[in-house]
């Protein structure tokens, strides 16, 4: 932890830091989970055709969590029937983590998708430390994630796979009615190209505090 620390230290500055450790490292000191460092992607051995296109996993910070999440919500306040939360490549699980400690009355159920075995284990393990009971988390390939999506529901996104894979995957949920939480909105554009609609929006210094957020066509054609 202290060698990360040092690292981020040298990389991004005095800001990042402390940002980091009240948004990220405290939340696991506690809750007893292991959620806050990333995960490099060369030391992951995951057998599927969307790990080229696949990122590295980092641990979303908590006020980027609370405030996107509050957001979707308020886009969905009048739709009916109980809210679905997904997050896509969800990795050590700090996102649904959070949400089932923080917005637990405000969905039926968080499903983190995540095609990373031992990540899906440690994600497990950090949902135990918890006591979620609302939580699953699926051992696929979050491209797929449109099959799980029932409206209404919120989709989470922190850039877990770019390329062709973004492109197949939110082409495949164009239909469906949710809202998509997109955390360093790198490819934004494509999603506009492909009829997904800007509701909010927020830049910052560092990636991990810029969003957007969208409503799919299947919702904003409602």
């Amino acid at each position: 932890m202290i060698r990360h620390i040092l690292r981020s230290l040298r990389q991004r500055g005095v800001r990042f830091v402390f940002m980091y450790i009240r948004n990220a490292v405290w939340f696991d000191l506690r809750h007893g989970t292991n959620t806050a460092f990333r995960r490099e992607k060369s030391v992951q051995a995951v057998n599927d055709p969307a790990f080229k296109d696949g990122l590295l996993y980092v641990a979303s910070l908590d006020f980027v969590i609370k405030e996107t999440i509050s957001r979707a919500l308020q886009i969905l306040s009048s739709a009916c029937g109980p809210v679905k939360f997904i997050d896509v490549g969800c990795g050590k699980g700090k996102t649904i983590t959070y949400g089932e400690k923080y917005f637990s009355d405000d969905f039926k159920e968080f499903v983190g998708i995540e095609y990373d075995h031992n990540l899906v284990g440690l994600c497990e393990a950090n949902l135990a430390k918890v006591k979620a009971i609302k939580t699953s988390v699926l051992a696929e390939s979050g491209e797929n994630f449109a099959n799980y999506l029932e409206a209404p529901s919120v989709v989470y996104f922190y850039n877990s796979f770019q390329g062709e894979t973004f492109r197949r995957a939110f082409t495949a949920a164009l239909d469906k009615s949710f809202v998509l939480i997109y955390v360093d909105p790198v490819l934004a554009d494509d999603l506009v190209e492909l009829g997904y609609v800007e509701a909010y929006a927020k830049n910052g210094q560092y990636s991990a505090e810029q969003w957007k957020i969208f409503k799919s066509p299947g919702l904003a054609g409602q």
